[in-house]
């Protein structure tokens, strides 16, 4: 029995022994720290060193990040493996993410028409402009942070992650380091990563936050602070850039940044065991699209250190034992409970709300948070609005946030056109500021050719996707008359019009609208032809409904999409008066005439419909190349007189040029504009535009049409057959998309025309 007890006892004492052994090696385990410096788009060579320590084994513990190496970090601390993060380096849209605004997709369809059309944009406060406190607001780049970093939406400390992590910011007003461990952590890093004057600071937890890299570049001393025994720093500052390395502004900015932070960085070096300093002397801050090449870059710099590093997890191992391998959190979808707002005054809340077009009590996954967010931000009411998700006992809520943007903007562009010459474009858009959910804008043209144009829309309903509008237009300017093909007078229009719409919408693609509008059209020769000349006016009403529909994902050069603008009008109510006036040969002078009734009967009927349609559609083929397509009408038709002529002559469609810039003008390639005017025509156009490189592009096209006056006739005789009412063209044009807009040179031919045609368009127009 003694003998029993007492292998009982010793077999007792073994196991315990060896629990407390092992509970002591588990404790006394060194602990490996990570520090990740800044340095703009090179910090995606964080990646490629991340490869070779998991290639090594080694299991990291503690992650401190400064700027683009604070997104890695947390990106590696969430949980994403190496491989994963250089996905999303590779496959990021980085143009887009660090553009100041999101695509025009995501914009509401009310504001796509002036959206990013101007190169000066001046937020007006009170009396005065308000001037943003830096170049990019970073709505995209916020979004795309916080839907990576869903994994761990519901732990708000950074230390509970997979791996603990923080991030090293500045406070702006008093030049302090603060380190970031708790909170929004896709706001904590956009703050860490805030380069001033590029980025706009970030209001985090009462402080206002820009780059950590101004006062902490390489943050190992954190790491060390976090408890870390031993340190692998990543540094991507190799000392000051020569003067051919200055590249750009953002390489200009880092520099003057980081004049303070070298002896920081000289001293944080030495507290590294490791330390992996990838060459980068080829690359810059804004090298993006070169993540393949970064990404060796930090590999090869890491395996310089990859054997020592192999042996440190091996005896790490034999010693402790293996360590678990940090895995993503699994968080699929989340039940949707409620909404909350900050920073979002109660006039907008409802409209955010409803543009959200989330529901309570409904399961959501993470992609469909960010598609939200571009919804509430493409109403233009924000300068940047960004979400937080929070965990509660019976589901999650989520919690906007929004930088409301003033009332009104100041807006200013420049536009030269080979038709309309040169221009000066001004824009006042207010919004709430005569009324709540209401949209003022008024435009003003100021060239020879003076245009204005003033609309006002009112939102109705719990939607907010329907609404009235009022509109009033005036353009006054000088165009060609033209006699088959050749230039015989040069007009003088005034058009005046106002209009009442009533539209429905589906948010950000397509409004259908019907309308009431009264016009005055004043025509005048500036030069007379040889034949008979129009003196007069008419004023005229029209009911008309239209369609409209927008999925381009910018204004020009787009990639993918399509353009519709569709309208069928009833016109009645019209009331010329004019006379014509030929010149008297034998005299010298000019003879005028009344309009008789059997005059005006043929080319202005009382009552007649018209029908327009303008569409192209844009299918991205590969990389670099697009397909474009184009399908143009228009037609007049008398349903009272159908064998009447019904030559309208104020409202004559008119083909040629590139650029729809008036009313009724339908471009054709290889005709200067209005050098056809006509009742009714229908065309195609097929083009190639390709990306020779970035925003610089050559489109190769052609098209092809058929026109005719007589609506009858154009259906029921042989005219198709004439080579006079068929027409061709082709062209090329050379395009540069620049900061004050569209830069086109174009030459263009048409069968019916024996010289080349010179076309130019720079900037946005009217």
């Amino acid at each position: 029995m003694r003998f029993v007890f007492n292998g009982i006892f010793v077999l007792f004492m073994l196991i315990t022994g060896s629990v407390i052994a092992q509970n002591i090696n588990q404790k006394s385990r060194p602990k490996i720290g990570l520090a990740l410096s800044g340095g703009g788009a090179k910090g995606i060579s964080h990646v490629g060193a991340l490869m070779v320590l998991e290639k090594a084994g080694i299991k990291v513990d503690y992650i401190v990040g400064t700027s683009m190496g604070s997104v890695i970090g947390a990106l590696y601390a969430i949980g994403y493996s190496p491989d994963t993060i250089a996905y999303i380096a590779r496959n990021e849209n980085w143009d887009e993410l660090l553009a100041n605004n999101p695509g025009l997709r995501q914009i509401a369809i009310e504001e796509k028409a002036d959206f990013n059309r101007y190169i000066l944009e001046l937020p007006i406060e009170g009396r005065r402009f308000r001037f943003p406190r830096g170049v990019i607001d970073g709505q995209e780049l916020s979004v795309e942070l916080s839907r990576l970093t869903f994994p761990v939406y519901n732990r708000k400390k950074f230390t509970d992650f997979p791996i603990p992590f923080k991030c090293v910011a500045t406070d702006i007003t008093n030049g302090e380091i603060v380190v970031l461990d708790s909170g929004n952590i896709a706001e904590a890093i956009r703050a860490s990563m805030a380069i001033p004057s590029i980025f706009t600071p970030v209001k985090y937890q009462n402080r206002l936050l820009v780059d950590g890299g101004i006062v902490r570049n390489f943050p190992v001393e954190h790491v060390k602070e976090m408890g870390a025994d031993i340190i692998i720093g990543v540094n991507l500052s190799k000392g000051f850039l020569q003067e051919k390395e200055l590249e750009n502004i953002i390489d200009i900015l880092n520099q003057s940044m980081f004049l303070s932070d070298g002896e920081d960085t000289k001293r944080q070096r030495e507290w590294c065991d490791f330390l992996i300093e990838p060459d980068l002397t080829s690359f810059h801050a804004g090298s993006f699209n070169s993540a393949d090449s970064l990404i060796k870059r930090g590999y090869d710099a890491a395996m310089a250190s990859f054997a020592d590093l192999q042996k440190l997890a091996k005896r790490l191992d034999e010693e402790f034992g293996p360590k678990e391998a940090v895995q993503i959190p699994k968080i699929d979808s989340v039940l949707l409970t409620g909404f909350e707002v900050e920073g979002i005054s109660k006039a907008n809340r409802d409209l955010v709300i409803d543009r959200l077009n989330l529901t309570r009590n409904h399961w959501y996954t993470p992609d469909v948070f960010p598609e939200s967010m571009k919804k509430v931000y493409g109403t233009r009411y924000f300068r940047k609005v960004g979400y937080e998700l929070f965990k509660y006992d019976d589901g999650t809520r989520i919690r906007l946030k929004g930088n409301e943007n003033p009332p009104s903007f100041f807006n200013v562009a420049l536009n030269y056109n080979s038709f309309s010459k040169a221009a000066v474009i001004l824009n006042l858009t207010s919004r709430n500021l005569l009324g709540k959910y209401t949209r003022f804008s008024s435009t003003l043209n100021i060239a020879d050719m003076l245009r204005f144009k003033s609309e006002y829309f009112k939102y109705l309903g719990t939607a907010k996707n329907h609404g009235l509008g009022i509109s009033f237009w005036f353009d006054n300017y000088d165009f060609p008359f033209y006699e088959t093909l050749a230039r015989l007078a040069m007009y003088r229009q005034k058009y005046t019009a106002l209009d009442v719409k009533y539209q429905i919408a589906s948010l950000t693609v397509n409004t259908a609208g019907i309308g009431l509008r009264r016009e005055l059209v004043v025509l005048s020769p500036n030069v007379y032809g040889s034949g008979e000349n129009y003196d007069g006016s008419i004023v005229q009403d029209r009911v008309y409904i239209d369609f409209n529909l927008n999925t381009l994902n910018r204004h020009y050069y787009a990639h993918s999409g399509s353009k519709v603008n569709m309208s069928l009008s009833y016109f009645f109510n019209n009331a010329p008066d004019f006379k014509l006036i030929s010149r008297d040969s034998l005299n010298g002078g000019f003879t005028s005439r009344e309009m008789t009734n059997a005059l005006e009967d043929s080319l202005i009927t009382s009552r007649y419909l018209q029908f327009k349609l303008l569409s192209s559609r844009y299918i991205h083929i590969n990389k670099k190349g697009t397909l474009v397509l184009g399908l143009y009408s228009g037609f007049t038709f008398n349903p009272f007189k159908p064998e009447a002529n019904a030559n309208t002559v104020f409202n004559n469609f008119m083909l040629g040029g590139l650029v729809p810039n008036f009313r009724n003008q339908i471009p054709f390639v290889g005709l200067s504009d209005f050098q056809i005017r006509t009742n009714n025509f229908i065309g195609a156009q097929f083009g190639y535009q390709y990306e020779l490189s970035k925003n610089l592009f050559i489109t190769p096209k052609f098209n092809l049409g058929y026109h005719n006056n007589n609506f009858v006739r154009y259906f029921t005789s042989n005219d198709v057959l004439k080579s006079s009412n068929q027409l061709f063209g082709i062209g090329i044009t050379g395009g540069f998309n620049s900061i004050l807009g569209p830069l086109d040179f174009t030459i263009m031919r048409s069968t019916q025309l024996n010289s080349f045609v010179f076309y130019v368009n720079l900037g946005y127009n009217f």
